[in-house]
């Protein structure tokens, strides 16, 4: 939704940190691949290898000390929108979000409303692909 705000550096950090967060629960589900290759599409990235190539501390590292609040905010939803494209919020995922949020400096409140967004947005799409197939 937001990544083309993103420089191609950080597009490669985001999709590097949405490897890590498929991964959390060692379950890549399909919703989760598609959205790993819709987020490479809108980023201009192709022939994206989804596989881990940074600890995950060094690259949340790198996040927070090259970004802005709103680059960090942007990775962030779109995190959130990956965890949850399956519906499942597990306690893997619970304590990665965490672990992002508190390296990012998200504060609970503003994660507690993009998981709200994220599934009103959900809501909405499955209206929508309802009323197109009836």
């Amino acid at each position: 939704m937001f990544l083309r705000k993103l420089s191609k550096e950080k597009g490669e950090m985001f999709l590097q940190l949405s490897v890590h967060a498929a991964l959390t629960n060692n379950d890549l589900t399909i919703e989760e691949k598609e959205i790993i290759s819709e987020y490479c599409e809108e980023l201009g990235i192709k022939d994206y290898k989804i596989e881990i190539k940074t600890d995950l501390d060094r690259l949340l590292n790198e996040i927070k000390e090259s970004s802005t609040e709103e680059e960090k905010n942007i990775i962030v939803f779109e995190i959130v929108a990956l965890i949850m494209a399956d519906r499942e919020y597990d306690d893997k995922e619970h304590e990665f979000i965490k672990s992002v949020k508190d390296k990012l400096d998200i504060s609970d409140d503003k994660l507690n409303t993009m998981f709200e967004l994220i599934k009103e947005l959900m809501n909405v799409y499955e209206g929508i692909s309802k009323v197109i197939k009836q």
